[in-house]
């Protein structure tokens, strides 16, 4: 994760607040948010554009990345959003508070984490009936890269590696027992 973590730092340096892959989704993803949230997590935060758009349409957001530079641009960029939290933190290491968001969130982050590891992660954190929010490279390209970054042109081996995404998180949550999808 270390390198990961000097990535986005140089990437930070760089980045601003105009339009981005990412971004072009934001008003889409925001439709699917609680009517009446209250509390939200954000995993991979970035520079915080996301979670300044959370911030205006729930109580309180906490916004995590692994990237110091990221959240010291998303506190400099969200001075006027005082129920921001944002914190460096490793979400694989993280503890994740069970049921306690109305929505966990994440954009262009899980495709850098063990897939079905997060999920269960996230869903843990979810209240009874909270939304999930994931914005990522589809997990068949993502591990077609792995396997050709560790030199194996073989691709996926099972079923398992060859599911969709959606597959994938059925598998791991089986329902989401009370949390749903958009």
């Amino acid at each position: 994760m270390r390198n990961v973590r000097a990535d986005f730092d140089r990437i930070a340096l760089v980045s601003n607040d105009g339009w981005d892959h990412n971004s072009h989704y934001h008003s889409f993803l925001l439709k699917h948010l609680p009517p009446h949230c209250v509390e939200v997590l954000e995993i991979g935060c970035g520079t915080g554009a996301f979670s300044r758009r959370l911030a205006t349409r729930s109580g309180r957001v906490l916004a995590l990345d692994l990237s110091p530079q990221m959240i010291r641009i998303a506190k400099e960029r969200s001075g006027q959003h005082s129920n921001i939290d944002f914190q460096v933190a490793d979400a694989l290491a993280w503890e994740f508070p069970a049921g306690q968001f109305d929505c966990v969130a994440s954009i262009a982050t899980l495709h850098h984490l063990p897939y079905e590891e997060m999920l269960s992660k996230m869903k843990r954190a979810l209240k009874l009936n909270g939304t999930l929010i994931v914005l990522d490279i589809p997990a068949r390209r993502v591990n077609r890269l792995a396997y050709k970054e560790a030199g194996d042109t073989s691709g996926p081996r099972s079923q398992a590696d060859q599911a969709s995404p959606v597959e994938r998180a059925k598998r791991v949550s089986g329902s989401l027992g009370g949390a749903r999808a958009p």
